[in-house]
């Protein structure tokens, strides 16, 4: 989803069918902050949750990769993938790569 305004919509309407709130889940409290990040467009914010909730978004593969979608459209935080991604993580564990 593009637009923000639907997606926040749709999250509202979830919380009202259900008897979750706001602060129930991890997810639910990840997606409230995604969202207070989307609308402050804060690069940083982002990427500080996703790294805070990184266990509970792990969980669910296509969530994550629905989640990194995200920082890449709106917050231009680049996926590694493949040769390059494996090379820097294990350049950044012997203290060097990319930063």
């Amino acid at each position: 989803m593009k637009n923000v305004n639907h997606a926040r919509a749709l999250y509202d309407h979830y919380l009202t069918l259900t008897s979750e709130t706001q602060d129930g889940t991890p997810l639910l409290n990840f997606v409230k902050f995604l969202f207070i990040a989307l609308d402050k467009k804060s690069p940083p914010l982002y990427q500080f949750i996703t790294q805070k909730y990184n266990p509970a978004l792990k969980r669910d593969g296509e969530f994550d990769g629905l989640v990194k979608n995200i920082g890449e459209l709106y917050f231009g935080v680049k996926q590694d993938t493949g040769f390059a991604g494996l090379f820097n993580s294990f350049a950044s564990m012997l203290g060097g790569g990319n930063r």
